[in-house]
């Protein structure tokens, strides 16, 4: 596959991340990760999260709290390099959590790796964007 036909697919998986962020869905969100050990997830905030089960949970804990998820994103930049592929982006988020609106923003860096041609996230890492 071409090196721009897989920034494509990248870039559709990594907006089937933000649906399932934004529809507060853990069934869509397990099916973007990889379940494995190896994966890592750092939301704002939070110490570094390790393997699939402990991640799920915070994406759990999340869905949880929240009851209103808007994504807009800017500064998209997709990356792939062989089977590793990753986007940088700001996420211009609008949101509810615990009663209370909220808009912010958001530096992302999401990772993929490329297995039986799907790609799979293994690391998603967001810090406040100033």
């Amino acid at each position: 596959m071409s090196s721009d036909n897989q920034e494509l697919t990248l870039f559709s998986v990594n907006r089937r991340f933000y649906e399932a962020f934004s529809t507060l869905d853990i069934e869509e969100m397990s099916k973007i990760w990889e379940h494995s050990e190896r994966v890592h997830c750092i939301h704002p905030g939070w110490p570094l999260l390790s393997g699939w089960e402990i991640i799920r949970k915070s994406w759990e804990t999340i869905f949880s709290n929240t009851t209103l998820m808007h994504f807009a994103l800017t500064e998209v930049k997709i990356t792939v390099q062989g089977e590793c592929g990753w986007v940088d982006c700001i996420e211009n988020i609008t949101s509810v959590i615990d009663g209370a609106a909220a808009s912010f923003a958001i530096q992302t860096t999401n990772i993929y790796t490329l297995e039986d041609d799907t790609w799979l996230m293994v690391h998603h890492h967001g810090s406040a964007h100033r």
